[in-house]
């Protein structure tokens, strides 16, 4: 639950700044830089905890997965435009949300042994 609301506050945050940014108005674009920078932070908090069920490889394996995701998007906004990222963060978001409800059971059962 707490990732699918990381998921709508970073899917807001992003909206915000899309809109912030066709519109030229600075203090909006400030709040949907925060308001992603925070969803990034929740969602790295949430990330370690999950990680964490599977000891030191799976916090390695998250950091390596989060690093990866930055730097690939981050050079995407190089030959994309917002548009286009946006629906790339959507459709990320989406495929990440699906594999972690995916494997809810399988977390759940690996706490229950």
């Amino acid at each position: 639950m707490a990732y699918i609301i990381n998921g709508i506050l970073f899917l807001l945050s992003v909206g915000t700044l899309f809109y912030a940014f066709t519109n030229q108005i600075e203090w909006l674009i400030n709040l949907g830089a925060f308001g992603a920078g925070f969803a990034d932070c929740f969602c790295f908090a949430v990330a370690l905890s999950i990680a964490g069920k599977w000891q030191d490889q799976g916090i390695s394996l998250f950091n390596f997965g989060q690093s990866s995701t930055v730097a690939i998007f981050c050079t995407l906004y190089i030959w994309l435009d917002l548009e286009w990222s946006l629906f790339l963060y959507g459709a990320y978001l989406l495929m990440a949300t699906i594999i972690v409800i995916a494997y809810r059971s399988v977390l759940d059962s690996y706490d229950k042994k």
